[in-house]
């Protein structure tokens, strides 16, 4: 039987430092911070307008902001009156990503991937690489469905902007001869698996990406950025 460690054996494990990756768990732990993790990773907000997309009181909201600033997740700045908050670094929305693929591979019999199996345009499965190089034959039509500040703060290079609300009317100017792919915010958003329905009962060959800007980003592939207004933000 092994005896315990004692005197100066014990000080060989630094405790206080899984006490410190514990509250960066903790910090994580909860579905309302989650889903704010995922929209600061589309682009920067205020409270209110974070309080407004997860339909959640303002008080509520800022409790959660400040569990993530005190993990260091989140950083905040003034402007006038309103204060904005943005992640501190994208290694917060891939860890995001990286948890949410490990909790679907633990309970894979609890948590459904949205869209059901992998989206394929003619047999071949749609990664991020399979998709940047259709894109650079011109070989799909890609939209992104997500409001247009989220657009603006970075988007998959040759999509298109094209907000939910807006799909009906610029969907007449999509060419006919190739597949149309939509994203959103990835996997949990419905935004995009909504435009393929509207887009395939309007008789369009369509699919959806079921990744979003921090998956393409991680696969080392370019994102553009382009300035918009900010004051269009819609669910």
């Amino acid at each position: 039987m092994d005896a315990e460690p004692s005197g100066h054996q014990q000080k060989l494990k630094d405790r206080d430092a899984y006490g410190r990756v514990a509250m960066i768990l903790n910090a994580l732990a909860n579905p309302m911070r989650l889903e704010i993790v995922e929209l600061l990773a589309q682009c920067e907000r205020s409270v209110d307008a974070l309080a407004k997309k997860c339909s959640q009181p303002l008080k509520n909201i800022s409790h959660h902001l400040q569990k993530l600033h005190s993990a260091g997740m989140v950083d905040r700045r003034s402007e006038g009156r309103t204060v904005i908050y943005f992640l501190t670094d994208p290694s917060v929305a891939t860890f995001w990503s990286q948890t949410r693929n490990f909790a679907e591979e633990r309970l894979s019999g609890l948590i459904s991937r949205a869209g059901g199996e992998a989206p394929s345009i003619h047999g071949i499965d749609l990664n991020p690489d399979v998709l940047n190089q259709l894109l650079g034959d011109e070989k799909v039509t890609v939209i992104d469905v997500r409001p247009p500040e989220e657009y603006g703060a970075g988007h998959l290079p040759g999509a298109r902007s094209v907000p939910l609300e807006s799909l009906k009317e610029q969907m007449q100017d999509f060419p006919r001869d190739r597949p149309v792919v939509a994203y959103c915010r990835g996997r949990y958003c419905l935004l995009a698996e909504i435009a393929v329905d509207v887009l395939e009962n309007s008789g369009f060959e369509a699919t959806r990406f079921a990744d979003g800007v921090i998956e393409w980003r991680d696969a080392g592939l370019d994102v553009e950025r382009k300035t918009e207004p900010q004051d269009k933000d819609t669910p």
